[in-house]
């Protein structure tokens, strides 16, 4: 089973915390949501809607905390299917954020204190399923925005 296959089989209100070739661990939303209620950490809400945010997400993961070191015991990461989309949940330490801001201004992209919405089949927004104080959503800079320090 190839790890696409995994994605598309993900359970109902669940997470994956780890994911090979051949498996995936699995969260349940209420474990999630005791992780994401603790205060010493950020949520960077990351959408892989293409190639490039994948690669932004590991590139995030190898420049701020690279794997072995002890830094990396410090990042957390999630995947999340919602609307028949993939999107990446990776909580930093709450200090860091300034570094995350940084690393985002150099990849095209910021930080947004909103929450994602999307359109549900009835044609109703419906705001991302996780959110609140310590969530940031990632977003790409477009247009002149672009020119900021």
């Amino acid at each position: 089973m190839s790890s696409l296959n995994i994605l598309q089989g993900l359970r109902p209100n669940h997470l994956i915390v780890g994911l090979s070739e051949t498996a995936a661990q699995y969260e349940s939303y209420d474990v999630a949501r005791a992780f994401f209620a603790r205060p010493h950490h950020i949520h960077l809400v990351i959408p892989l809607f293409a190639h490039a945010d994948a690669q932004f997400s590991e590139q995030l993961e190898r420049e701020l905390y690279p794997f072995g070191t002890d830094r990396n015991n410090e990042f957390h990461s999630r995947v999340l299917i919602w609307q028949t989309l993939t999107w990446s949940i990776a909580s930093i330490p709450r200090p860091d954020e300034s570094k995350v801001q940084t690393h985002c201004r150099r990849h095209g992209r910021y930080l947004d204190h909103r929450a994602y919405t999307a359109k549900t089949v009835q044609k109703r927004a419906e705001a991302f399923p996780f959110r609140g104080d310590n969530f940031r959503s990632v977003r790409m800079v477009h247009g002149l925005i672009a020119a900021f320090p």
